[in-house]
Formats: structure tokens, sequence, C-alpha cells
């Protein structure tokens, strides 16, 4: 509404000069929105959101949007939760052990549209195309991460638990034996992992825990329950700009490379522009390519749920349709 408009409004209403400046302002002002972040320092899967934040398309609908770096997703299930940030960003099993817990979030979308762990093994050992190929060998992780009870569920699932060797040490050391030529693999992030060892002279074969046999969803965006029941328009405004953000950072990858190394300069300059077009596979898949960026679905969170369920990480008879929705996305283009 422009200034002459609304003053000739607040005049007609009887409401003086600085009454209707005051309205002007409240018009103007921005609904601001914390985001929890599920790391400290900028993480590369987030380049669609400091896409949008650079372009001004937050700032275009209206949102005062700022970034609150925690360590860890549990942290940011917890902060949203609380209502002290509005939105925030985790991993999907945080989010679950959240929704179980019965904290007040609810996942509004699915960003890494597939899950972005895996077992890496030395290309130099043998082909490797599925979990069935690994029978005979040793595979490191930490029994501390999700990544080892994700690893057992795709064995069980390849009936091949009992013929593969699983060994657990330090989440920080979980390549270092497999370089050392002590293990046959390991599991880890391909857009992170696997890249490192690639850098350390190991030609990887990444084998994904999600498949298009056995969909498994990667991190998601998830809203306080309280700020979403009030703030319908500006959630939906935030996840279009972050859609759009997502969708030209992917499809400008030396830009968005160019954006992330300035934004953490510290990130390896030989293995960036890789580790983006990795993010930008994980940011589609079947779901988005019918439905839109950021779909969810019950096959893709149970497939989750029930391989951290089985494995003792997670209650069982939680109902995930309770924990998320679609209805704040934007429409399919």
């Amino acid at each position: 509404m422009k200034f002459p408009r609304l003053l000739s409004l607040c005049l007609a209403l009887g409401l003086s000069v600085p009454a209707a400046s005051v309205a002007l302002a409240q018009a103007k002002t921005p609904t601001p929105i914390k985001v929890s972040m599920h790391f400290n320092v900028p993480q590369l899967s987030w380049y669609g959101l400091y896409w949008a934040d650079e372009k001004g398309y937050y700032k275009d609908a209206g949102l005062d949007v700022s970034f609150q770096y925690l360590r860890g997703s549990p942290l940011a299930v917890q902060a949203t939760g609380a209502a002290q940030s509005e939105l925030g960003i985790a991993a999907a099993d945080s989010a679950l052990a959240g929704g179980i817990q019965g904290l007040p979030i609810k996942v509004i979308a699915n960003h890494l549209q597939k899950d972005a762990t895996g077992v890496i093994v030395d290309k130099a050992k043998g082909p490797v195309t599925s979990f069935k190929d690994l029978g005979g060998k040793t595979i490191v992780t930490s029994d501390s991460t999700t990544l080892a009870t994700l690893l057992r569920a795709a064995l069980k699932r390849s009936d091949m638990t009992d013929k593969v060797k699983v060994l657990s040490v330090d989440p920080q050391t979980v390549c270092t034996l497999m370089l050392a030529e002590r293990a046959d693999g390991c599991t880890g992030f391909e857009f992170a992992h696997a890249l490192q060892v690639k850098a350390k002279g190991v030609e990887p074969l990444f084998l994904p825990f999600n498949t298009d046999e056995y969909p498994i969803l990667g991190h998601v965006i998830m809203a306080n329950s309280d700020f979403l029941a009030k703030n319908p328009e500006a959630v939906k405004a935030f996840l279009a700009a972050t859609a759009r953000g997502y969708a030209e950072a992917s499809a400008d990858i030396p830009a968005t490379v160019a954006m992330m190394g300035r934004i953490d300069p510290t990130q390896p300059k030989e293995t960036l522009p890789q580790a983006i077009k990795i993010i930008a596979d994980l940011t589609e898949s079947p779901r988005s390519k019918e439905h839109g960026w950021g779909w969810m679905d019950d096959t893709s969170w149970n497939n989750l749920y029930n391989g951290l369920a089985d494995g003792g990480v997670l209650k069982p008879g939680y109902k995930v349709s309770d924990l998320y929705t679609n209805d704040y996305l934007p429409a399919k283009k």
C-alpha cells in the first residue's frame, strides 16, 4: 500500500498523522524468521538458502531471515521445538526423534530428497554394484552415528548381515582404516567423505543407502508448530523463496561454487564443484519430479524410520504422517 493512500485511509478513520506513520511502518515490517542450522559452520547442502538470501528473495517476500548455527541436528530440532527459532534444518532421523518425543515441530519440506550417505569402497579391490557384492569384506562405521544403523539395515535387506564384517570406531576416523588398507570400506557422505577419500589417492565406489527401490529422504526443513499455525503465509513465502534459491543455484553450478567458496573459504577448491553437483542431484527425486520441490511421502519416511526402529535407535509404533506436511510447499511449475 502506498503512503498517500494509507495516509488518506488513516485520516478518514480519524487517525492522526503520527498514527498513520505507525500504520505505514507496521505495513512494511517484515516477518522475522530465525532458522536453526544443524551445524556450526556453513554447509554446502544449504546453498539454496544462501542463494535466496543473497538474491534478496526472502526480503522481497516480506521476511527478515537470519541463521542460527548450532552443533548438530538434535540441537536444531530442540531449538525449533522450544521456539528459540521459528524454523530449523536437521537430519530426518533427528526430526523423527523429536516427533516421537512430542516436541511441537512439523516438517514442512525435504530439500535433500535423497539421503546422502552410504558405503565407500576402494574401486581397486574389485567391482561393487550392490550390497550383495560386499560379501567377505570389512566395512568400518561408527555406532554413535545413524550411518551404522542404516548400514546394518541395508545389509539385512540384502541378506548380507552374516557375510560382512562391521567394525565400529570413532566417527572422526571412520575411513582411516580403509586408507591404511586395513579395511575394505567405510560409511560416509557422498559429497564429503567419498571426495576426501579420493583426494587421498583412493578411487572410491559409492553404494548409497537410498535407492530407487528403497527411497530414503535426506535432510529436512521444519517449523515450530505454534509459529506455523499463526504464520502460514510467511512459511509459504519462505519455502517458495527457498525453492527458487535451490532451483537457480542448481542450474548455475559455477556461480554456486563461487558463492559457497566465498561463504566458507575453508572448502577445498579442488573438490567443491563436484560436491555441489552431487548435492544438486540429491535435491531431486521421482517424488519431486512428480509433485514439485520439497515433496515428502510416507514411503520415504517409513523406510528411514523402520530401519532405525528395527535397529533400536527409535521407538516403534510412530505414525510418520503426523510429523510432516506438504501443505506449505510451492505448487509444481
